[in-house]
């Protein structure tokens, strides 16, 4: 497997419903600087295959890690670097291509360990704030954050609510790759705000 600790160092996160399909590709050319993979949730269909397929190109040039959330047959079209599937998607029947990484929703011990079972070669973990951008998100608990970091050993991604002023309070936690959708959109300053975030991730 990639090192992926390095490949989800930054992890910016996208939607359809937060990103026009005819904004994509702009903001992806300046994200892509910056992030070390790209998260893409198209649950309302509003990305076209043909857009993807040049998003995909995009993150080849940029040596930016493409993966596909929770839909398998779009990732296998596009050939993406991986899949990440929340926990009502996860399926022991699902057959993951092998040049493709998979990751896996945790918001406390029991499911990581479900995902490590299943095969998970990381966990997206959280949320650790309330997030605005999804407001049903489960709260990781403070011994389950622990806990995980402690006795799992794959790669983990901290999400929910991350942002300029609190990346610095996961330092005790020694979490390393951390996942940002809002503050990276926040007033369309995508460039200073990854330039910001980057700044902080650096030093974790």
């Amino acid at each position: 497997m990639k090192n992926l600790d390095k490949i989800l160092r930054f992890y910016a996160i996208s939607d359809d419903g937060y990103i026009k399909e005819d904004e994509l590709l702009d903001i992806c050319e300046i994200l892509f600087d910056y992030v070390t993979c790209f998260q893409v949730r198209n649950k309302a269909k509003n990305y076209s295959l043909d857009t993807l397929l040049k998003l995909k190109n995009l993150s080849e040039i940029k040596k930016v890690a493409l993966i596909i959330n929770d839909d398998l047959d779009l990732a296998i079209r596009l050939n993406a670097d991986g899949i990440h599937l929340g926990q009502s998607d996860i399926n022991k029947n699902l057959k993951i291509p092998k040049n493709m990484f998979l990751g896996i929703s945790a918001s406390n011990y029991e499911e990581a360990l479900k995902g490590l079972k299943l095969g998970a070669n990381y966990l997206g973990i959280g949320a650790i704030y309330e997030s605005n951008t999804k407001k049903d998100a489960k709260m990781l608990s403070k011994n389950d954050l622990i806990k995980i970091m402690q006795e799992i050993n794959i790669p983990k991604v901290a999400i929910g609510g991350l942002n300029y002023q609190n990346i610095d309070n996961l330092k005790e936690f020694k979490i390393k790759n951390i996942a940002c959708i809002s503050a990276i959109y926040e007033n369309q300053n995508y460039k200073a705000n990854c330039e910001k975030l980057w700044k902080k991730i650096s030093l974790l």
